[in-house]
């Protein structure tokens, strides 16, 4: 089987397509795009390519001629695990050139069906593989996709890892394997794939992972900074987790009863509302002592997990190369927003080095690349971030700590003023613009000058030289609130000359995990603490003539889900009050990486993605005055076609909350996907239905499966779950 050279068009559908299906539904924002921007950016591209491809040997870094390239195939299989239960597989193996030829392995294993919605990604990347001479191995994690089995329990589940460790073990055996098997991993196949790392199988020998989440309670998608929020992951997941076994689709008793009746992720995670052993368990931050294995990690700076990255620069007793760039949650080369660039060769240098024992001198280049942002005003639909490339090292020693700290009339000063303070009163649906397109620490951010409305705000003087910072601010409140139970938001925004104000970083604080996730306890109402913690990873240059701005309040709607007290914070400034302190990095010349374009994604013959939908359509913001009640609400729609199958996905969020009563806080999240053969159609809908009170959460799930838009059967999940310090 040869590849397809992709038109341009294809390129930027393949990256939508791939968004979707690699990166659990993240955005990809090319749809949102007006017109003529897309215009520009396609004649842009085509000046960058053809800079590019003139300015480096070749056009890219790959030493092969198209000749040396391996022809590959695509083959079928299952794994027998040791109960019996058979996961299948995708191979992409390079056609071999002698009988007694052996190639490495390169694993991926999610839920994300490899037969269904992610074989158009899945293909671009594992061919590439495939013809430099690795064989790449996609696994359907148990009870999900094309496997057999009932649905894990829950994600990284002790049985979902215990089949990682043998599916390592028997793709070693293979007869046309080297023995050494690496695993790629973008998000959940990121996840897995360090907590596999850090169980040492003999013949794991290094990991390529972006966007991975080492912090489960603090830093994953249910509890963003340890405080519940629901996003569209959750329900999403909700949907497809009772889509029937690919590729018969069949609605028989197996599927009813390991699938269509599992118990929901989403009530089982809601019962661990604390950091308990069920999330502290298998995230790698407690345990990079433990790490041995080579790690290649990726982040983006608009990603709610790249704090990981300089944990395992930090903590990694193994060999590690790291970057992270100014994109989403996605691969360096179509991530939003670019600068985008092709990865994948030093992907190949990486796993020559590990797994073949190639001496090419990888692990004595530097090991940290980081995207400077130059600083640019708020814009959501940004395709290209300004900024540059450097390496640096972590951490990066010539750091500067700068203190600030809020003064009177709004001022944020670096010498203390005198001590006084300031009050704000709780509004739960505050901050919708602050929350971001995703509602967590990522995305390129529009104006968020509105949400800082209903937060108390500091700003410096206007700059009058450059001021550049890469790091975790740190944020240390003198603060009270006169009720049992509060969250702070901290926010660093850079005030543009026009009045726009540019999202930096931010990061959260649960009042009630002041002393420990573990062991949350009440705030003792108008008793003042202090609290003290970072803000996620940036990097950014304020300019000359803009102004530092710090916005601190309790509510960030909808990316956290509101306390439920009305209420009133108190803040102290000045002597012994609060500040905020920025890693300032001198700039001196440094090493700038050398990047190539991104190289045309491979489209697979036998599937397309259709024009229509995107992620997402509209996103709509209501404010009722005269009952107080703010409503968020957001569509998505996927379509696309694999071999001779069509889907089409929906998915649909709402939220609202009143802020006379934050207690009365809802989200329901629909999720709908079908799938069309010549003969018949399945559907799947899910609604999630979550509804809070003073003392507890009250949540909904209804299962619905239909044949040929005929109802089969419907199942309802109704739990009252308490509230637990959220």
């Amino acid at each position: 089987m040869k590849d397809n050279s992709s038109t341009l068009e294809e390129v930027y559908l393949m990256r939508k397509m791939k968004v979707f299906t690699v990166c659990q539904g993240k955005i990809e924002l090319w749809k949102c795009v007006p017109r003529v921007k897309q215009i520009t950016l396609i004649l842009l591209v085509l000046v960058v390519l053809a800079s590019n491809a003139s300015a480096t040997k070749g056009g890219k870094l790959d030493e092969n001629t198209s000749a040396d390239l391996y022809d590959f195939k695509i083959v079928q299989g299952w794994l027998a695990m040791t109960d019996g239960i058979r996961l299948a597989v995708t191979y992409y193996l390079p056609v071999t050139r002698s009988p007694d030829e052996k190639f490495p392995v390169i694993l991926e294993m999610t839920p994300y069906r490899k037969d269904d919605q992610s074989y158009i990604g899945d293909y671009d990347y594992y061919t590439l593989f495939a013809r430099h001479g690795y064989a790449t191995a996609r696994v359907d994690v148990r009870g999900t996709g094309s496997s057999r089995g009932e649905t894990v329990s829950h994600e990284y589940s002790p049985i979902e890892l215990s089949d990682g460790e043998e599916v390592i073990a028997q793709l070693a055996r293979l007869p046309w394997c080297n023995g050494n098997v690496g695993m790629l991993g973008i998000s959940w196949s990121a996840n897995n794939a360090i907590m596999l790392a850090l169980r040492n199988p003999p013949a794991l020998k290094a990991i390529i992972v972006a966007h991975m989440s080492d912090d489960l309670f603090h830093d994953h998608a249910q509890y963003i900074d340890g405080i519940k929020q629901v996003n569209e992951y959750e329900a999403y997941m909700e949907g497809d987790n009772i889509m029937p076994r690919s590729l018969d689709y069949k609605l028989d008793e197996d599927y009813f009863s390991n699938r269509f009746d599992a118990y929901p992720w989403f009530l089982t995670n809601l019962k661990h509302q604390r950091e308990d052993s069920f999330w502290k368990n298998e995230s790698a931050r407690y345990r990079y002592d433990e790490l041995r294995v080579p790690v290649y990690i990726l982040g983006g700076l608009l990603d709610g997990y790249r704090d990981s990255v300089t944990r395992v620069l930090e903590g990694s007793k193994g060999p590690v190369r790291a970057e992270i760039g100014p994109y989403n949650h996605a691969f360096p080369d179509y991530g939003v927003p670019g600068p985008n660039y092709e990865w994948r060769y030093d992907a190949l240098r990486w796993y020559d080095r590990w797994l073949n024992g190639v001496k090419n001198g990888i692990e004595d280049e530097p090991r940290f690349k980081v995207f400077v942002r130059a600083g640019n005003p708020p814009d959501p639909n940004m395709i290209t971030t300004p900024g540059d490339w450097r390496y640096e090292d972590w951490p990066i020693n010539r750091t500067k700590w700068i203190a600030f700290y809020p003064s009177v009339d709004g001022m944020l000063l670096t010498n203390k003023s005198t001590a006084t303070g300031d009050e704000l009163k709780f509004q739960s649906g505050s901050g919708i613009e602050a929350s971001g397109l995703r509602f967590w620490w990522g995305e390129p951010s529009e104006n968020v000058a509105p949400s800082d409305k209903s937060a108390l705000v500091y700003d410096s003087p206007v700059l009058n030289q450059s001021l550049e910072i890469i790091g975790y601010p740190e944020v240390a409140l003198h603060t009270a609130v006169d009720a049992s139970l509060a969250n702070w938001i901290v926010r660093l925004e850079d005030v543009q000359p026009d009045g726009n104000v540019t999202l930096v970083t931010g990061a959260a604080q649960c009042g009630a995990q002041r002393n420990s996730s573990s062991n949350p306890e009440a705030l003792e109402p108008g008793t003042f603490y202090n609290l003290s913690f970072k803000l996620h990873f940036t990097t950014w240059t304020f300019q000359p003539g803009h102004k530092i701005r710090v916005a601190i309040t309790n509510a960030q709607f909808p990316a956290f889900w509101p306390t439920p007290y009305a209420m009133t914070m108190k803040l102290k400034i000045g002597e012994n009050g609060t500040s905020i302190r920025l890693p300032v990095v001198p700039f001196p010349e440094r090493p700038v990486p050398k990047l190539l374009p991104p190289e045309a994604s491979q489209m697979p013959p036998d599937a397309a993605s259709l024009p229509g939908g995107g992620d997402p359509i509209y996103t709509l913001v209501s404010r009722n005055l005269d009952t107080g009640m703010v409503s968020v609400e957001q569509k998505s729609e996927h379509y696309f076609t694999v071999k001779n199958r069509t889907y089409y996905r929906m998915d649909w969020r709402y939220y609202e909350t009143y802020e006379s009563n934050p207690a009365d806080t809802r989200f329901i999240g629909t999720s709908e996907g079908k799938v069309t053969t010549k003969d018949r159609s399945v559907m799947h809908r899910t609604t999630t239905d979550m509804q809070s009170s003073v003392k507890n959460f009250h949540v909904v799930i209804t299962r619905r499966i239909y044949e040929n838009d005929t109802l089969v059967r419907e199942k309802v999940f109704d739990e009252v779950i308490p509230r637990d310090f959220q």
